[in-house]
Order: C-alpha cells, then structure tokens, then sequence
C-alpha cells in the first residue's frame, strides 16, 4: 500500500498547489474590492489547498521511504535537495492550516478587519514563495535526477 501513496504524489501536488496560489491572488484582489461573499469562496479555497497539501505531504513522504533503500548511492546534494524539499513542503503546510485557523478565528468573531487582512496577505505571500521553491526543488529531483521515475534505480 506505501507504494500506491507515493505513487499517488506526481497527481495530488499540483492540486496544492494551484489552490494556494489561487487564495493568495483572491486575497490579495480582495483587498481592493470588498466583498462578503468572497472571504467565505476563499475560505473553502484555503481549507481545499490545506487538506490537499496533507495528502500530498503523507505521499510525498511515502515516495521518500520507497526510495531510501537506495539513496545511498546517490549524490549526496540529492539526498540534501530531498530533504530540503520535504522540509519547505513541511513547513508551507504548516504556514497555510496557521493561516486557515487565524482566519477562521478572526473570521468567526467578526475581527477579519482590513489590518488583519493585510497581515494575512503578506503571509500567504511569504507561503506562496514557499511553494515556488518547494515546486522548483521537486521538478530538480524529478527532471534532473529522476527520482520517481524507472530511471532512478539503475
């Protein structure tokens, strides 16, 4: 079954990925033109990209373990990227559910001012860097050393 999971990562990232990118662009246009009806579109957004992001982080590290056995003849800047990429993956996870929460807070007692609003388009900013360069490092161990490809083994 670990094997499935991994190798269910390649099809599962992307949806994260498009749906953090997509709320910090909603939030960020939000900010311009108020409206109501756009927090809650963009909260479901941000609760889709979060659980996504989970079920990518438990596949990505299923397609980790799969490989393990044979990183060790593997360049030692691979076995480094890899755990970078799992790290940041780690971390953007863990940015976007603090948003999700903090937002849902402020949210729920009527405190989602524009100050806050602002604070929390700024983070999702920082999260969307985030992204970009967990993305970056994934294609490098996909494109450029063929992790979770036939070719990796050989």
């Amino acid at each position: 079954m670990h094997n499935h999971l991994a190798e269910l990562h390649p099809m599962i990232i992307h949806f994260p990925i498009v749906l953090f990118v997509a709320y910090f662009l909603v939030e960020f246009s939000n900010l311009f033109f108020k409206q109501t009806l756009v927090d809650g579109i963009n909260f479901i957004i941000l609760l889709a990209g979060v659980l996504f992001s989970i079920v990518s982080v438990l596949t990505g590290n299923q397609a980790q373990n799969s490989v393990l056995p044979i990183m060790h003849s593997k360049p030692i800047e691979l076995v480094k990227i890899l755990e970078l990429h799992e790290t940041m993956a780690t971390i953007t996870l863990w940015l976007f559910t603090i948003i999700l929460f903090v937002r849902y807070y402020l949210f729920s007692k009527n405190k989602l001012n524009q100050i806050w609003k602002i604070i929390i388009t700024i983070i999702a900013f920082v999260g969307v860097i985030l992204v970009y360069e967990t993305a970056l490092l994934g294609g490098k161990l996909v494109y450029e050393y063929g992790v979770g490809t036939k070719f990796f083994t050989k």
